[in-house]
């Protein structure tokens, strides 16, 4: 099993980066094609978009796997006390699990919905291909929160049931009408345990579903349409940006320049450090 989870973890790293790249490298493409034959990728930013949905979802995952997901960062997951510090984690893995099988389940049917009648971007590629990251990481991120439990090797075997378990769960009772009270209070006491807030939020967002009677398919379509918004592609641009300039040594190297450039008194250190500020803010969005 742990041969496996190995394997899936350089999967979805391998995933992220190629959507990483995707998003690099059209654009760059574009640029040199235009000038040349006039013409470019079709549809390219669509592509873009589309290719950070799968970042977002694989990036997930690898950021779960290096424990830099957000949390509360307090509550019982902070306690003095290690039982309950323990007893915390293990009811925040547990009900991430479970929930993320929830959104799994969800995004599942959305995906399906979608398939029946599939839209190309271009060139015949339909956009359910990018879309299937969204079941695919919830369900891939409930693995991997079940996992973590600190049990003995066969409960924690047992435990990889529990995204199946919110699946079902979700799938049995899409489309009715739940109390909102009894979520309202697992998530809460999930949000103090420690649990990642993209679990309390989406979970958050499937039980006011369910208070309402509504279909759980709107939350990952609601979840879509933010992630492929035409801004968000910049973001992950930028930080890769931010990143390349912090392990390069270049920002250090630029505010050695504009120090030497206009001087290091106060009004040359005021004017060096509102230079590099604007490079900064255009090169990283920063």
């Amino acid at each position: 099993m742990r041969a496996t989870l190995r394997r899936l973890a350089s999967f979805d790293a391998l995933l992220a980066g190629l959507a990483l790249a995707l998003m690099l490298v059209l654009p760059l493409i574009e640029i040199a094609l235009r000038p040349v034959f006039g013409v470019g990728i079709a549809n390219a930013p669509v592509f873009v978009q589309h290719a950070g949905l799968v970042l977002a979802m694989f990036g997930a995952l690898v950021a779960e796997r290096g424990g830099h997901l957000t949390s509360l960062g307090a509550g019982f997951a902070g306690s003095h006390d290690p039982r309950l510090r323990r007893l915390a984690g293990i009811y925040a893995r547990m009900g991430s699990a479970v929930l993320s099988g929830m959104l799994a389940q969800a995004s599942a049917t959305f995906f399906l919905a979608e398939m029946e009648m599939p839209r190309a971007i271009a060139y015949g590629i339909p956009g359910g291909w990018f879309m299937v990251a969204m079941p695919l990481g919830f369900l891939l991120l409930g693995l991997r929160f079940a996992w973590r439990l600190e049990a003995a090797p066969m409960l924690r075997m047992a435990a990889l049931l529990l995204p199946l378990l919110g699946g079902l769960f979700a799938g049995q009772y899409d489309g009715q009408t739940l109390a909102l009270w009894p979520f309202a209070i697992g998530l809460l006491l999930l949000l103090l345990c420690g649990a990642p807030v993209f679990t309390v939020l989406g979970g958050l967002a499937l039980a006011l579903f369910w208070s309402e009677g509504q279909p759980l398919a709107a939350v990952p379509l609601s979840h879509y349409q933010i992630t492929v918004n035409p801004s968000l592609p910049a973001l992950p641009l930028f930080t890769l940006a931010g990143l390349i300039f912090a392990r390069t040594g270049a920002a250090a190297r630029l505010g050695a320049l504009f120090t030497a450039l206009f001087g290091g008194g106060v009004v040359g250190t005021a004017l060096a450090a509102a230079v590099l500020c604007s490079c900064f803010t255009a090169l990283t969005g920063g």
